[in-house]
């Protein structure tokens, strides 16, 4: 979906086996399109939460993570998932891998929800990959993961649209090329902030 940046979606394919990626820019930079985007291109079963502050406030976020898990390995509905079983039958799971993909991963802040994805990290499968998207950093001990090489961080500046970028995506998407020294401009008026190209 929208315009493939192939130089990101690598950088997301680097999150390879029991590892952590996290897109962490503001809003209206690219988070959600790019993580729709590896979804799309991703090999195996994948899961989405978007998290909303409401989920937190009426304390229904750590459900909707444990559902979205159980709905990757295709565990019945429950009203209340345990993670080891939850990690047993993500282990269990057939295939090469599995990704989970948690969208406005801010609003879980200092939630039950972010402590169970904090914990996932450490007993999930090697076969489970994690993407997070937030406009912070989240509040996750992710000592392991950095000491590991395990952690893969997209931040506002590489989701900023290059030059030769808007160059291509007015050309190809919009159909509305414009000279090189426009699109020059154009880029450093917007900052290569996707809302506003």
């Amino acid at each position: 979906p929208g315009f493939l940046r192939p130089r990101l979606l690598a950088a997301l394919g680097r999150a390879r086996r029991r590892q952590l990626a996290l897109l962490v820019a503001p809003a209206g930079a690219g988070k959600t399109t790019l993580l729709a985007q590896y979804a799309a291109e991703h090999a195996g079963p994948v899961a989405w939460y978007r998290a909303d502050p409401t989920d937190v406030a009426t304390g229904v976020a750590e459900h909707r993570l444990h559902s979205a898990l159980a709905r990757l390995v295709g565990l019945a509905p429950a009203d209340r998932y345990d993670l080891d079983t939850l990690a047993a039958a993500l282990a269990a799971a057939p295939g090469p891998s599995l990704a989970l993909l948690v969208d406005n991963l801010d609003c879980l802040d200092g939630s039950a929800a972010e402590q169970t994805l904090e914990r996932l990290a450490l007993v999930a499968p090697p076969t489970l990959r994690v993407f997070g998207a937030g406009r912070r950093m989240p509040a996750l001990n992710l000592f392991r993961h950095e000491l590991s090489d395990g952690l893969v961080v997209i931040d506002g500046d590489q989701l900023r649209f290059r030059t030769w970028e808007v160059e291509r995506l007015l050309r190809d998407v919009y159909r509305q090329p414009l000279p090189p020294e426009e699109v020059a401009v154009l880029t450093r008026r917007t900052g290569g902030w996707a809302a506003g190209l």
